[in-house]
């Protein structure tokens, strides 16, 4: 009988030490979810960050240039499916999951292919610049650019007279 106390006794000792390391191990799981949940955040803000410096600007600068009405501009880019990614370091137009073939993200490029005549580019007739002219400069009014808005001419005014002296 003292044989089986002794075996119940080293069971349970041993019992205890894999109880023991099974809670040190699920610590340590618990430690290393924490520091991946940590690594994972920070990962997704920097992305964020990049995104905003390598994509989002730029598309928001060429919007201002391209449109008068910028926020208007990119919510209907979006509508109508497309979106700007970086791939190959420059900016790229896709459609859906694929690239635009034969479209650069320059101003000229993307302004040529929204105001193609296509049914799903029709609002951006309405939301681009096609030209920065003004106008100014016609015959009898102040050049573009002026600051003055009187027309100086050399010829004597008329007095004017209100009938009574």
């Amino acid at each position: 009988m003292s044989d089986q106390v002794d075996e119940l006794t080293t069971l349970r000792h041993t019992v205890a030490e894999l109880t023991q390391k099974n809670a040190a191990r699920k610590q340590r799981i618990a430690e290393l979810e924490g520091q991946l949940a940590t690594a994972q955040i920070a990962t997704q803000t920097a992305e964020v960050a990049l995104h905003e410096l390598e994509v989002s600007r730029p598309m928001q600068t060429l919007a201002e240039v391209i449109s008068p009405t910028p926020e208007l501009f990119l919510a209907e880019l979006s509508r109508v499916g497309y979106k700007v990614t970086k791939a190959d370091g420059k900016l790229t137009l896709m459609d859906g999951d694929k690239p635009v073939e034969g479209v650069d993200l320059t101003l000229d490029a993307l302004r040529a292919r929204l105001l193609d005549g296509n049914e799903k580019h029709r609002n951006f007739a309405h939301l681009i610049t096609r030209t920065k002219a003004s106008g100014g400069g016609a015959i009898g009014s102040p050049k573009s650019g002026s600051s003055s808005a009187t027309v100086q001419t050399d010829a004597p005014k008329p007095k004017l007279s209100f009938g009574l002296r």
